[in-house]
């Protein structure tokens, strides 16, 4: 499952996979509200619709319960800039496909790129 709507949409809840995601999307989460010295996470599930926060384990809860809200696979509220997208392992650019090395774009989960 190369990209975010595979295992966010696609996936059952229960599954192994989907769990690990959740798991990961949890992390950046809580990397992004600590970065704003924040102590709790803008909750993404179908439920909740980016309107409301929570504690890390009750968002990564509400994502098993609920799933997420429909078409946020760029996490604009967790961080990440509106033009990049999640592709396995690391993130390229949507707007022009450029590889997470260039220094010129914003890639959430890298420590070599900036905006």
């Amino acid at each position: 499952m190369d990209n975010r709507s595979e295992w966010m949409y696609r996936m059952k809840r229960m599954e192994s996979q989907y769990l690990l995601h959740v798991r990961k999307f949890v992390a950046v989460a809580k990397a992004h509200h600590e970065s704003l010295n924040r102590t709790t996470t803008i909750c993404q599930c179908s439920h909740c619709m980016n309107m409301r926060a929570h504690a890390d384990s009750e968002v990564q809860s509400h994502l098993i319960r609920f799933g997420f809200v429909n078409d946020y696979t760029v996490w604009t509220f967790h961080g990440e800039k509106s033009r990049c997208e999640w592709f396995g392992l690391f993130t390229v650019c949507v707007s022009c496909s450029a590889p997470n090395s260039r220094k010129d774009h914003f890639f959430v989960g890298t420590t070599s790129a900036s905006t």
